[in-house]
This record gives structure tokens, C-alpha cells and sequence, in this order.
């Protein structure tokens, strides 16, 4: 079992990092686990780097420069075991919606005196 956030605001200036985004509950999650995000958006290309979550829950993505949109993304989960088969998903009737709000920043395109 584990807890995310339900919305995350970002600017597309540079990569984005939240340590703490999906918690595991430490009374039942002793297990290493493996989270997997998937995701929409109806803006093309607004991603460098997708929505991604690590083992210790910090999410990480890179939005493309300029760019803004929403991507409503689903986040599960996997225990691995320790059969040597991989992790097993043990968590997905546990997935969490969440959404990713970008904004654009303007791209300065001349300067003048």
C-alpha cells in the first residue's frame, strides 16, 4: 500500500525532482518495490523525459521548454518478492491517479535596446 500526491505543478524551465511523492506504508510494504507510471496528454511532445517514479518515491520528469499542458498519469506498484522472478504486482488494484499541470515560460525570441 502507498500514497501519492494528486497533483503536481511544474514549469517547463528545467527537470523536475519530488523526493516523497509516493509514500510506502511502513506496516505493510517491507518488500523493495517497483513503481510504473502511465500516462496522457493531449499536447504532443511534452515530455523530454516522462513522468517517472523511483524506488524511493521521488518522482521525476522533464517537461519540453516552452511547452505547457496537463497529463493525467497512473501510478502503481510492484513488490519483488525475491523469487528471482522479477516483481510481481502485487500492488496494481492499488493505483493512484494523479495529475501533472505544466506551464509554459515564454521563449524570449529578440531584444531590443
Amino acid at each position: 500500500s502507498f500514497t501519492a500526491a494528486t497533483l503536481v505543478e511544474v514549469d517547463s524551465t528545467a527537470p523536475f525532482s519530488m523526493p516523497g511523492f509516493a509514500v510506502l506504508d511502513p506496516l505493510r510494504s517491507v518488500q523493495p518495490v517497483t513503481f510504473d507510471v502511465v500516462f496522457s496528454t493531449s499536447t504532443p511532445d511534452l515530455f523530454l523525459s516522462p513522468p517517472a517514479v523511483s524506488a524511493d518515491g521521488t518522482l521525476r520528469l522533464h517537461a519540453r521548454y516552452g511547452y505547457g499542458g496537463v497529463a493525467l498519469c497512473s501510478l502503481g506498484g510492484a513488490h519483488d518478492e525475491g523469487r528471482g522472478n522479477g516483481p510481481v504486482r502485487t500492488l496494481q488494484k492499488d493505483r493512484r491517479v494523479f495529475e501533472v499541470r505544466v506551464w509554459p515560460q515564454p521563449a524570449l525570441t529578440s531584444v531590443r535596446p
